[in-house]
C-alpha cells in the first residue's frame, strides 16, 4: 500500500516549498528549521512534489500574463473599431463625407488586432497541431457587421 507524503500533510507545506527553492537551501537546514526529517523531505523532494507546485503556479502566472495581455489588446480593439466608426460617419456641414483613408487604416491595424489576439487565444490550445488536420485553419466566423464592412470596402463602396 503506498504511503502518503508526510511533507504534503503539514500546515507549514507551502512555507517548507518555499524554504526549499531560495538559493542555498539544503534538505538538512530547511528540515531543521522546519523540525522534520531529512528523509521526509528527500522523499519529498525525490516525489517531485514541489517540481509540480512550481510547474502549476508557473501555468497559473502565464494565464494571468495572457489574461491581461488580451484585456489590453480588446481595448485597443475597441478603440480601433471606435476610429473606424467615425471615419465612416464623418460629416461636414450636415453632409456625410467618410475618411475612406482613415476608414481602411483603422481596418488595417483591426485586422493586426485579430492576428494578435488569435495568437495570444492560440497560446492557451495545448497540441492543436496533434488535433488539427495538416492544413487546417481555425477561423471565427464573422459578425453580419464585419461582413457588411468588408464587402463595402470589397466593393469601393467607402
Amino acid at each position: 500500500m503506498p504511503r502518503t507524503c508526510s511533507i504534503c500533510k503539514l500546515k507549514t507545506r507551502n512555507a517548507i516549498d518555499k524554504a526549499l527553492v531560495e538559493p542555498g537551501a539544503t534538505i538538512r537546514g530547511v528540515a531543521r528549521q522546519f523540525r522534520v526529517s531529512d528523509d521526509a523531505l528527500t522523499r519529498h523532494v525525490k516525489a517531485g512534489h514541489i517540481v509540480q507546485k512550481i510547474a502549476k503556479a508557473q501555468q497559473a502566472q502565464d494565464i494571468a500574463e495572457a489574461d491581461d495581455l488580451l484585456k489590453e489588446i480588446i481595448e485597443i480593439q475597441q478603440h480601433q473599431k471606435t476610429i473606424f466608426n467615425e471615419a465612416r460617419e464623418r460629416t461636414i456641414e450636415g453632409y456625410k463625407v467618410p475618411d475612406n483613408r482613415l476608414a481602411l487604416e483603422a481596418l488595417r491595424d483591426q485586422s493586426k488586432i485579430v492576428e494578435l489576439k488569435g495568437k495570444v487565444l492560440g497560446s492557451f490550445v495545448k497540441d492543436a497541431a496533434k488535433t488539427a488536420p495538416a492544413g487546417a485553419a481555425i477561423v471565427a466566423p464573422l459578425t453580419p457587421e464585419a461582413a457588411r464592412k468588408i464587402g463595402d470596402i470589397v466593393a469601393g463602396n467607402l
